[in-house]
């Protein structure tokens, strides 16, 4: 029986899982997920095998994990409460 080839995003993720990101949702327009720093917890936008085009940066690491198991698009306004936009 022959296994099926795992898609682009589904590599990507197991990439990314494979180096500490979790949270990580396939999204319509996009993918999120989160990222733990040594001070803050990132809701990381569009990562991909080099890096990602944008971060969230929270404190409060339950608010981050809300913002990002709560998206519906990458576009989605951040909570409040973040400290940083990289």
């Amino acid at each position: 029986m022959k296994t099926a080839e795992l898609s682009h995003d589904e590599k990507l993720k197991a990439f990314l899982e494979k180096n500490g990101y979790y949270n990580i949702r396939i999204l319509p327009d996009g993918m999120v997920c989160n990222f733990d720093f040594i001070f803050t917890r990132a809701v990381v936008i569009n990562p991909n095998w080099q890096s990602y085009e944008k971060r969230y940066c929270y404190e409060n690491r339950a608010l981050a994990s809300k913002m990002c198991l709560e998206m519906q698009s990458v576009d989605d306004e951040p909570l409040p409460g973040y400290t940083a936009i990289k």
